[in-house]
């Protein structure tokens, strides 16, 4: 008998190198698994068994390197990522509040992706868009904490952000709140 375990975002494993090794795609220099159809805008997962599969590998490859996701990243250093900052569990420093309020985000940023040659190209031939119903009739376009503190467990457990719980996005919502008061 043979055991499976199934995983997203916590894999034991590396996913974009595996997922590269395997031959989907290309990894990018925000260090994000690049596919043909789809861009950056994929979900990864992972599926560990003790099954004897056969497989081939593929040598790891990486993006052309036209450096327009690093023209357009808001980050001072590849250690700033605006997307990392976000999702950073605990106290942010002062430049970290500062990084989230220039650019508006309280959660993740999408800007290296958008501009990817690849990304574009999606667009174009309208595959980065799900056609799995949830993505665009339970997008939440304007998050606030009152909308966040009134989520059920099982409603927040849906949303991309949850793995990072209430608690990191609702320091997130706190400091635009606090900032948004100061300017009043």
């Amino acid at each position: 008998q043979n055991h499976f375990a199934g995983f997203a975002d916590h894999s034991p494993i590396a996913e974009v190198e595996a997922a590269a090794l395997a031959g989907l795609g290309v990894i990018g220099k925000n260090h994000l698994l690049i596919t043909k159809e789809y861009s950056s805008f994929v979900f990864l997962g992972t599926l560990i068994t003790d099954a004897s599969l056969t497989c081939q590998t593929s040598p790891v490859r990486f993006c052309s390197n036209c450096g327009k996701c690093m023209q357009v990243c808001p980050a001072s250093s590849p250690t700033d990522c605006l997307s990392a900052i976000t999702q950073k569990k605990g106290d942010l420093n002062e430049t970290e509040k500062k990084t989230m309020l220039t650019h508006g985000s309280v959660w993740g940023c999408d800007v290296c992706q958008l501009i990817c040659p690849h990304t574009q190209a999606a667009i174009q031939r309208e595959t980065i868009f799900s056609p799995i119903p949830y993505f665009s009739e339970y997008a939440i376009p304007h998050l606030t904490r009152e909308l966040l503190d009134g989520m059920s467990e099982a409603d927040f457990s849906e949303r991309a952000y949850a793995w990072r719980g209430r608690d990191t996005i609702r320091r997130n919502l706190m400091l635009f709140e606090a900032s948004s008061s100061e300017g009043d």
